[in-house]
């Protein structure tokens, strides 16, 4: 009697488990089927796929090689050539007692602007040993709202590969490639003209930027609304040699003092004393801060010699009279702000030499020939000629002839230099 008692207990109590598991089946059933049931259904399943891709990312990560290593397997391009640079030239600097460290800050996060400040050009031809030093001393500067286009000239080398790479971590530089090799007057022009900074810095690769000269010039520039600033520096001919300054005529730039029209054209060609002829006062490029505008209005002056003609010689020469013609304000300021690493151009053809002289004279001449400015380009002119002393080819010869030509029509120039100049390309063409 007592055990089946106990099993209809037993049983009473397995059917009140059973009721009572129904019955919350049916609550959770309804639960489901409110709103928040379903809400809450759908929070526990987004938090499961989280957890599963998660999970999938964690194991995928693992079998992922980190950004170092896909660089060394790219043969480690930039950072081993830029840091043995930069090592070394430190070295150099501590050897004439400069302290000019250069300090590559992290530019990742930063992005070009749609009208920088600054826009830094480079030409490039060959040189993807030293392209580094010069993107590293642009980056290590403290105004970074600048834009840093490079124009490769079709080189050669690794030069490109490079500079894809620095594009990679910086999105302020801008690559643009020549189809053909055209030269550094004409590569620049075209890194100019594609610019949307407010002034220009040039520079040549393998030189370096110091100290923190963007601000500096762009503070003078903005605050006396100058055309131009020209800043100092330190020029090697060869990396075991003492540093020596890049202008010729420091004092002739009238340190910290405002300079404007007339007297400025005067900044190029410095007339001699004994008015034999001049002395050329700024014949680089490089050291500057220039408007845009400016620099523009250059390239259009001069436009019918730069898209022509492919010079080996006389660029900055060429540019530099367009800017000093159309320039209004100008300061030299007597702080270093750029190391020039030079290189004395070889001169294998004396023929290219004198062809390139004779049509930096013309261009000249073609923009001065209704001034008394001219004297200038018959300057130019006269010294070509006087460096005749080899074997003229016949392209040359007709060369000076035209040219000649030309001249002998200009009013603003004396008939005794006429007869001068007459005299010495007879000399020539007869040769």
């Amino acid at each position: 009697m007592k055990n089946n008692e106990e099993s209809q207990l037993f049983v009473n109590q397995n059917s009140k488990k059973k009721n009572e598991t129904i019955k919350e089946h049916s609550d959770l059933k309804n639960y489901l089927l409110t709103k928040k049931g379903l809400y809450n259904l759908l929070l526990i399943i987004i938090s499961i796929i989280i957890f599963i891709v998660l999970l999938f990312i964690i194991k995928i990560q693992s079998f992922t090689p980190s950004s170092n290593e896909i660089k060394e397997n790219q043969n480690n391009l930039l950072p081993s050539i830029n840091q043995t640079l930069i090592n070394e030239l430190n070295e150099i600097m501590k050897s004439f007692e400069i302290s000019l460290p250069l300090i590559v800050q992290n530019k990742q996060n930063i992005s070009l602007s749609k009208n920088p400040k600054i826009s830094v050009v480079i030409p490039i031809y060959n040189n993807a040993e030293k392209i580094g030093l010069t993107v590293h001393s642009i980056q290590s500067q403290n105004l970074t709202d600048i834009e840093i286009i490079i124009i490769d000239d079709n080189s050669e080398d690794d030069s490109v590969k490079i500079i894809e790479q620095f594009q990679q971590e910086d999105s302020r530089i801008k690559l643009l490639k020549n189809k053909n090799n055209e030269g550094i007057l004409y590569t620049r022009s075209i890194g100019v003209l594609n610019s949307k900074g407010k002034y220009i810095f040039p520079i040549n690769s393998g030189d370096v930027f110091i100290n923190d000269i963007f601000n500096i010039c762009y503070d003078e520039a903005e605050l006396n609304f100058l055309d131009i600033v020209e800043f100092s520096g330190y020029n090697f001919s060869n990396l075991t040699t003492s540093p020596t300054p890049i202008q010729k005529f420091l004092n002739h730039k009238n340190d910290g003092k405002i300079i404007m029209q007339p007297k400025l054209f005067n900044f190029i060609y410095r007339e001699k004393k004994d008015r034999t002829g001049y002395d050329i006062i700024d014949e680089i490029i490089f050291g500057k801060c220039i408007k845009s505008s400016l620099y523009k209005s250059a390239i259009n002056l001069l436009n019918f010699f730069i898209f022509t003609e492919k010079l080996f010689f006389y660029e900055s020469q060429v540019i530099n009279f367009g800017l000093f013609k159309n320039a209004n304000s100008f300061k030299f300021i007597n702080i270093k702000g750029i190391i020039h690493l030079h290189k004395k151009k070889i001169i294998n053809d004396e023929n290219q030499f004198f062809h390139d002289k004779l049509k930096y004279a013309m261009s000249l001449y073609k923009i001065t020939q209704n001034s008394k400015k001219v004297k200038i380009a018959i300057f130019e002119y006269e010294s070509a000629l006087n460096m005749s002393s080899f074997e003229i080819s016949e392209e040359n010869k007709k060369l000076v002839n035209d040219a000649f030509n030309e001249i002998k029509i200009c009013k603003f120039i004396s008939d005794d230099k006429k007869k001068d100049l007459e005299i010495k390309v007879k000399n020539i063409i007869s040769k």
